[in-house]
């Protein structure tokens, strides 16, 4: 979704539901995110992860919600 883009700084997730994705893999692959926020992100249905934050060489830190997998 966000993989390689490297000029964004932001993202704001807003509650969603559990049924909106099912595969996150490679979500924040190769981008420059110092922190990540992703306490509203419901995982129940996702059932792919791999690699969600491979190359991330700046992240630093993540706030997680319930990560339900």
């Amino acid at each position: 979704m966000f993989q390689n883009c490297k000029k964004l700084k932001y993202i704001n997730f807003w509650k969603l539901g559990p049924n909106y994705n099912t595969d996150m893999s490679r979500m924040f692959e190769n981008t420059d995110f110092k922190s990540l926020d992703l306490s509203n992100l419901n995982t129940t249905n996702v059932r792919n992860m791999e690699r969600l934050f491979n190359g991330c060489k700046q992240l630093k830190s993540i706030k997680f919600g319930v990560f339900d997998t």
